[in-house]
């Protein structure tokens, strides 16, 4: 509402009988919350459990502009709530809060921030939760914000890491902005205020402001530079601390600020400098000025020999004097005007009325603005007497009023503002009077019985409408019988109608007897000459002959809509009556009526208008909304819907095409009604087209939704029997994105639609697989496994299998091979052939595993230096490569057609511009299986390269992927998007954890991962059996010579240690990265496998050094653990740590120190870094985790490099077994003597 707008806000007159109550509301603590941007307020009151909000808007002159108040009561005529918002903004200053908040020391910094630095949150970098920095390029902190309080922390947060975007329809922040600046801001071009106020910057200072408003404690140091000038500050509130750093050329924006806060440096006034009080004296007309008081001087001030010392801050005319603050040299020593005489006091009112409403004496200052009421009347010597009063009769006609400019003082009340006519004389001598009404007309006009007419006294105009509505000026005479009149000279006044020029004064109308106006232009004609005509006897009438105005938008044809304007009528008027003028209407008989603002239709509308073309985009998009008041009906197939919901018809299997292929019937419904797929499809067709008008109403067709269906091509859409032909994986995905509804009934299709898309959606294929050939038995959680991926392979689809480590990805990986390679069998097609990719470091593993449970399908390792595909196809059906092989061969495997591709630790392809995706990419696969413990490590960017690698098409494209998933989630935390993403990716992710399947597992699974040395290695073990040939081999190979086992165990010792790291043989654990070793790389492979799947892992070495490397590795990676040597002192400290810390999941222990007498049930994954010479003392070892307590599988591994010793030990430990058992205790080199000459040769022997 605006009715009282001009009133002033610090003593609102219209709310005078709500202020006792409200004063003692606002006492009692009832405002929530202030919000405020610039001069506009939003303020919430607690009443009585319910938050009433107050909406204020204050002018540049301190005055009440537009407001309204939520509560029940009618807010124009002023409300209690209302009374308490104005109290609120005025509570603790003399000037409303956002005037303070504009000069307070708090938005002079944030200010001076935010032009340095910008507006983006993101320079803010986060410390800790409620602690926040802003550094420069070097690295050095200019700004800190610490939150001291868990609601400070979480304001901090608010304003910092999860603002949402502000818009007009959000914030009262556009509520005071011209149209000009919101068209800007529309356009992305916004002005520095505004992106200012927008800005977290802004939101922090108005938090500082309203904390010292509320008189929350606070504390202001600060500290010097070499320069001795202030460059520190630091504010300590209760609540919260800023600190921040300033240039001396910076400085200088803050020291007015320091006016507003209590501060160790403050802004110095010489003494009697600072204006005490204003006085105005009637005797002189003039206005006096006071300056200075003693209470100011003892306060502020300094000795000439302090001001002397001062220092001069640069480009400026501040003086920085030592510990006490800042002081302006400009400001002379003694005021130089201490009177303001009357020639000067119009020009001082308009620059300084807000300093004389502070400090002028006696008088009150409104800058309101007044309008002065006038009573006309001619007194007997037919002089005209104005009888103009401001508040009250006679008051300015009293001794002393003055007029200064467009102020009026009028003695012992005040100074106040005048808008509208003022004239100073309250009486005009009749010889003046023709002069007055020649200078006043349209102000007379205003006035009953005091208008003005430039006709001839003798003549005057009528007019009339013709039938088609065409307005026609005629003559009438206009006084037939007289009645008291004066003469004035060029004017005539007529008693009880006013002033009739004389003939030969008669100023220029636009219109005279015989000027006709054409329908069209009569409402702006009327518009433009309102006064003239208004002088016609009849012309307008108050009477409006209409109920309501409004009007009808209908559809014709399919691109045109047509927007009437309707009009219903009082009982007393008939159509064929009125003629309609956009905002006026004509009433035969009675004259032209201006329609109330309420029954006037947009000027556009008020005749029938049919748009389109290119009109249509922008009406439906902006113009519809902006006329929706006004509308009584509107046709349904341009009504916005609230949601469209699609209906499978019908659904079968598309027998014509390859697997996976579905014949679609589809429509989509709203609350009004239903539009087929189909027709939808032709209409998405048109590319300039924007808009489908349709019974279920207005579909967008640019909408997002739609794109799957406008890319269809014209053979997957059979028009005539209105089916669509879709992919199983664009089935999929529509129901995951928009959600398919099923069709109801019992009818024989509806029932074979309802099944098949349960089918489909439950992932579970009528045919089961056959898993002949392979030698292996699934676990129940595997063989749902199979099911998934057989589903997947029937409906050419693939997917992600992310069961945990040590759940069996990799029989399940075989378990499909087996089943497709039967499947093409049955079918009679070409052998199935498949690839197999994974790391280096278990290339070993895959072979061994694809040998002993798939023996029938031949493997082709790919992979060193002699690599060959020959065969591949008719002796071998597996191709078995790792990653970086595939990035070398990628033009030679791309050709290649594979049935199934399984890509093992699919998360190494996850940055999409790297070499390997681009190799996986390019191969032609029939089906991708991806494996992997983690799809996302680091970010959804991740998750996406591994769907566009497996399943193609699936995932959004980049931007709308980032705008849609990754800046909600990742940036917003938003939990609906990351709920809606997880829906989106299950139907082809199957991830199962450990704890899920404890029933499945069996209690201790035991695995030998193999893998070669390196280069490295390679040459350093030949170099090593080498200088031992000549010894310790030759006195071996002769019989009759004793067995040397002191060499032969320190030769054993050395390759044993070149076989864990080369930096354990040359020990040097500290730089183990300077050297390779494939088995490192395995172990680190495994560890990560673990950590992904939430496990902890046990890690036995029987080397320190080769401890000490996995250490340093762990403290690199930030990985918490436990460790046990023989020289650990507080072993039970180390083992309740790595039990009972959930962040601690890795303990590293030697075989000696820590294989017997300890509990470590903990963890559910155990490697054996190397080979224990005795099998005993290693399941003694890792009885450690598989023991009473153990609530999870364990998982052994053993890693063993082939072709070494390592091996060898590993095959006599498999041959020796019970032997090992019965020496269970002894020391290695009793175990060495267990061995026979053969088995020594063998141990020592290169493959």
């Amino acid at each position: 509402m605006s009715s009282e707008q001009g009133a002033p806000l610090k003593d609102p007159i219209f709310l005078e009988h709500f202020l006792d109550e409200a004063e003692k509301q606002l006492a009692s603590g009832i405002v929530e919350r202030i919000e405020f941007s610039g001069g506009t307020y939003l303020i919430h009151i607690d009443d009585k459990g319910e938050t009433i909000c107050a909406f204020i808007q204050i002018g540049e002159d301190e005055c009440l502009g537009d407001f309204f108040c939520s509560c029940d009561s009618d807010s124009s005529d002023g409300c209690l709530h209302l009374a308490i918002a104005c109290l609120r903004i005025y509570q603790k200053y003399d000037e409303p809060l956002h005037i303070f908040h504009q000069h307070s020391l708090w938005n002079h910094v944030c200010a001076l921030y935010a032009d340095a630095y910008g507006y983006d949150p993101v320079l803010l970098e986060k410390l800790e939760p409620g602690h926040y920095v802003c550094k420069e390029t070097g690295g050095q902190s200019v700004f800190t914000i610490r939150a001291k309080t868990e609601a400070a922390q979480e304001k901090l947060t608010d304003y910092i890491e999860y603002r949402s975007e502000e818009t007009e329809e959000t914030s009262i922040k556009f509520s005071g902005l011209p149209l000009e600046e919101i068209t800007k801001w529309k356009e992305g071009r916004p002005s520095p205020e505004l992106l200012y106020e927008l800005s977290f910057w802004a939101d922090l200072a108005k938090w500082m402001t309203l904390a010292q408003e509320a008189d929350e404690d606070y504390e202001i140091t600060y500290k010097t530079a070499k320069n001795g000038l202030p460059n520190f500050f630091r504010v300590e509130f209760s609540s919260f601390q800023v600190e921040f750093s300033l240039l001396a050329s910076e400085l200088v924006n803050l020291i007015p600020g320091l006016k507003t806060v209590k501060s160790p440096l403050k802004v110095l006034e010489k003494h009697g400098s600072e204006i005490t009080s204003i006085h105005y004296d009637p005797h002189k007309v003039a206005f006096r000025i006071y300056y200075g008081s003693e209470l100011l001087a003892d306060h502020f001030s300094f000795t000439d020999e302090e001001l002397q010392k001062a220092q001069k801050i640069e480009d400026s005319n501040w003086l920085y004097i030592d510990g006490q603050g800042f002081y302006d040299s400009s400001i002379p020593e003694k005021p130089s005007k201490t009177w303001v005489r009357e020639r000067e006091i119009s020009a001082y009112i308009q620059e300084n009325w807000k300093l004389l409403k502070k400090y002028l004496e006696v008088l009150e200052v409104r800058a309101d603005g007044f309008t002065v009421e006038y009573a006309l009347e001619f007194d007997d010597e037919w002089n005209l007497k104005l009888n103009g009063k401001l508040f009250e009769e006679g008051d300015l006609s009293k001794e002393g009023v003055k007029v200064f400019g467009s102020w009026v003082l009028i003695p012992d009340k005040g100074l106040y503002l005048l808008k509208g006519s003022y004239f100073p004389k309250q009486v005009i001598p009749k010889e003046e009077v023709s002069e007055f009404i020649s200078q006043n007309q349209a102000w007379l006009s205003a006035r009953p019985g005091f208008h003005t007419y430039l006709t001839n006294i003798d003549a005057n105009l009528n007019y009339s409408i013709s039938k088609r509505g065409d307005l026609i000026f005629e003559s009438r005479a206009v006084v037939e019988d007289r009645v008291e009149a004066q003469d004035f000279g060029n004017w005539v006044y007529v008693l009880g109608q006013g002033f009739y020029a004389k003939s030969g004064v008669r100023g220029m109308r636009p219109f005279r007897v015989g000027t006709r106006i054409s329908r069209d232009e009569v409402a702006s004609f009327i518009r433009t000459n309102e006064d003239d005509l208004s002088e016609i006897d009849g012309f307008f009438t108050e009477e409006c002959p209409l109920e309501k105005a409004s009007l009808e938008v209908r559809v014709e044809g399919d691109q045109t809509i047509l927007v009437a304007p309707r009009y219903d009528l009082k009982l007393e008027y008939d159509s064929e009556q009125l003629f309609f003028y956009d905002s006026y209407v004509y009433v035969s008989g009675e004259g032209f009526c201006s329609l109330p603002s309420n029954m006037r239709l947009p000027d556009r509308y008020c005749q029938p208008l049919r748009i389109e073309n290119e009109e249509l985009y922008l009406f439906l998009s902006e113009e519809l909304r902006s006329i929706e008041n006004f509308v009584s009906f509107i046709d349904r197939r341009i009504r916005t819907h609230q949601e469209l919901i699609l209906y499978v018809e019908h659904l079968e299997r598309d027998s014509s095409l390859s697997r996976g292929n579905f014949r679609l019937k589809l429509s989509m419904e709203s609350e009004w009604g239903e539009i087929s797929a189909i027709k939808l499809w032709e209409a998405l067709q048109d590319s300039k087209r924007y808009y489908l008008f349709s019974d279920a109403g207005l579909i967008h067709l640019q909408d997002e939704r739609f794109r799957w269906l406008k890319q269809l091509s014209k053979d997957q859409v059979n028009q005539e029997e209105a089916m669509l032909q879709i992919s199983a994986m664009e089935l999929i995905r529509i129901d995951a994105l928009y959600g398919l509804q099923r069709p109801l009934g019992d009818g024989e299709q509806a029932i074979e639609t309802r099944g098949l898309l349960h089918e489909v959606m439950s992932f579970d294929s009528e045919s089961k697989p056959s898993m002949k050939g392979l030698k292996s038995k699934l676990r129940p959680y595997q063989e749902l496994g199979i099911r998934w991926l057989w589903f997947l392979y029937k409906n050419h689809l693939s997917g992600l299998l992310c069961d945990d480590m040590g759940l069996g990805k990799t029989h399940q990986a075989m378990a499909l091979m087996a089943s497709i390679a039967n499947q093409k069998k049955l079918n009679k097609d070409k052998a199935a052939i498949i690839l197999v990719v994974c790391p280096t470091s278990v290339i070993y593993h895959w072979q061994e595993k694809l040998e002993q449970f798939l023996p029938k399908q031949k493997v082709l390792v790919f992979h060193g230096s002699k690599r060959s595909l020959k065969g591949l196809g008719r002796s071998y059906k597996i191709l078995l490569t790792s990653y970086g092989v595939l990035r070398v061969e990628k033009e030679t495997l791309k050709d290649l057609s594979f049935d199934l591709a399984v890509y093992d630790e699919i998360q190494v392809a996850k940055n999409h511009h790297s070499q390997v995706y681009a190799a996986l990419d390019s191969m032609q696969v029939d089906m991708r299986l991806g494996l992997t413990g983690t799809p996302i490590e680091n970010s959804l960017r991740e998750l996406k390269s591994l769907f566009d690698l497996v399943l193609p098409g699936y995932m959004p494209e980049h931007g709308r992927f980032t705008s849609y998933f990754v800046t909600p989630i990742e940036k917003e935390g938003n939990k609906e998007r990351k709920l809606f993403l997880s829906r989106f990716i299950k139907p082809f992710i199957l991830r199962r954890k450990k704890e899920e399947v404890l029933e499945d597992l069996p209690d201790k699974v035991e695995e030998v991962y193999h893998c070669r040395l390196s280069e490295e290695q390679a040459r350093l073990y030949r170099e090593l059996i080498d200088q031992s040939r000549e010894t310790v081999l030759k006195q071996l190979e002769d019989g009759q010579e004793p067995i040397p086992y002191v060499h032969i165990f320190s030769l054993l010792g050395k390759l044993k240690q070149l076989c864990n790291h080369p930096a354990v043989l040359f020990k040097k654990p500290d730089d183990y990265e300077q050297y390779q070793s494939e088995k490192w790389d395995l172990f680190v492979e495994l560890l990560q496998e673990a950590r992904a799947s939430s496990q902890k892992v046990v890690v036995f070495s029987q080397y320190l050094d080769m401890i000490q490397i996995i250490e340093n590795y762990l403290k690199s990676q930030e990985i918490a653990y436990a460790c046990i040597r023989g020289n650990t002192t507080n072993r039970g400290a180390e083992i309740k740590r790595f039990q009972e810390d959930k962040s601690c999941e890795v303990f590293v222990g030697s075989l000696q120190a820590a294989g017997v007498g300890i509990d470590l049930t903990a963890a559910s994954v155990v490697i054996h870094y190397d080979r224990w010479w005795n099998a005993a003392r290693e399941n003694q070892a890792t009885d450690r985790v598989h023991r009473i307590g153990q609530n999870r599988g364990v998982q052994v591994f053993k890693l063993v490099n082939k072709d070494t010793l390592e091996e060898r030990i590993d095959e006599i430990i498999a041959r020796k077994g019970k032997l090992m058992e019965e020496i269970v205790g002894t020391d290695d080199e009793k175990v060495l003597k267990t061995l026979t000459r053969e088995d020594l040769i063998e141990l020592l022997s290169l493959s």
